[in-house]
């Protein structure tokens, strides 16, 4: 930063006039804040359907196991019969 308050960065681009770099700090920190809170709030809800998602396969999935388990018993049983 030369006196006349222009700012000359690295590459060597000249901007002028004040640029106060504190406000814009503040607000990346609140924006990163505010983004991390929303972040938290969304994995929690995505834990929450996958838990449920978890119950209702689980839930279907002992049903089809108990409907073969009684399809492969009534088979038996019809063959056994037939066999006799």
């Amino acid at each position: 930063m030369i006196i006349a308050g222009d700012q000359v960065s690295r590459r060597g681009a000249l901007t002028g006039g004040y640029y106060d770099t504190r406000k814009s700090r503040l607000d990346l920190q609140k924006g990163k804040t505010e983004t991390q809170r929303q972040l938290q709030l969304e994995e929690r809800e995505y834990e929450n359907h996958k838990a449920k998602l978890l119950d209702i396969l689980y839930v279907a999935l002992l049903a089809d196991i108990l409907d073969l388990l009684y399809n492969c018993h009534f088979v038996y049983r019809f063959l056994s019969h037939r066999f006799d």
